[in-house]
């Protein structure tokens, strides 16, 4: 409806209540003095009325008829209501929020996950813990390796290209990598030999250590010198638990794997044709590594 003057502010009333239920007889102590007129008495809901039923001075309330401990009896001071402009604490539902109305910046961390959990190891969202990107340095580790599966069996020479790429959600880690040889520099060290079985190294996160996990890779795509004779042959790679390496294999006689040796990246025979090999594949796996 229309008005004359400024417009009214809205406010919100809130009101202070004092629950006497429990008590007994005809006299009461208020937590605030008042008089008969600013106080509403509530015995069993129903309302008394003031100066007959009850009257009031100072902060003793007393009541015509006797209250008996199990009535449900309270008093509302009319007199101490308040008003403000901003709503009792508990009264705004979610129909008075407009579509749209709370941003993220409203919202306490972590919003929706609980990101201190054991699923996930990362705590602040706002810093792309979660969803992480970046680079590795892969590179050949033997068995045998001056540092068991540790240590690179191949001087920096001897490759022409390290890459490898991560994406990062939660604890799921994908990986791509490609190594390629440069045979004319390439050359063996930290005891790196000919018979030693393929171990590729650098892996960014901890593969998980979960019992009897072997997270395994796709197809690897792999270029070798052909005398080699692995035209016929697909080649896996396994990751091994609690590290960060994998172990390359191929399918052999009996429904069997087979470790790839070292040579197949590097043959020094009479018979090579001194070819740069090279591999890429992909794996997924998980991490208990923060």
């Amino acid at each position: 409806m229309s008005y004359v003057g400024n417009s009214p502010a809205e406010i919100y009333s809130s009101v202070q209540k004092q629950d006497l239920t429990g008590g007994s007889g005809t006299s009461f102590t208020l937590s605030y003095p008042a008089s008969t007129n600013d106080v509403s008495v509530f015995v069993n809901n129903v309302r008394q009325e003031p100066g007959e039923a009850y009257t009031v001075s100072g902060t003793t309330l007393t009541m015509t008829g006797s209250i008996t401990a199990t009535d449900d009896f309270y008093v509302i001071f009319s007199g101490l209501t308040q008003g403000t402009i901003s709503p009792p604490d508990g009264s705004v539902t979610t129909d008075k929020i407009a579509g749209s109305a709370v941003t993220t910046a409203k919202l306490a961390s972590p919003v929706g996950i609980d990101t201190t959990s054991s699923t996930f190891k990362m705590t602040d969202l706002s810093t792309n813990a979660f969803y992480r990107t970046g680079t590795f340095t892969p590179y050949y580790s033997a068995q045998n390796a001056t540092v068991n599966y540790v240590s690179d069996v191949f001087t920096t020479a001897s490759y022409q290209r390290q890459l490898g790429y991560y994406v990062r959600i939660g604890d799921l880690v994908t990986v791509q990598l490609q190594i390629m040889m440069d045979f004319s520099a390439a050359a063996f060290q930290n005891g790196g030999t000919a018979s030693g079985e393929t171990i590729v190294q650098g892996l960014p996160f901890n593969i998980a250590n979960k019992t009897l996990y072997y997270p395994m890779s796709t197809t690897v795509y792999y270029n070798v010198d052909n005398v080699m004779g692995w035209s016929s042959y697909n080649l896996i790679a396994l990751g091994l638990l609690n590290t960060k390496y994998c172990a390359m294999y191929f399918p052999s006689a009996g429904g069997t794997v087979s470790p790839v040796q070292l040579q197949t990246w590097y043959y020094t025979q009479s018979s090579h044709q001194s070819y740069d090999s090279q591999m890429i594949f992909q794996m997924t796996y998980e991490t208990d590594e923060a």
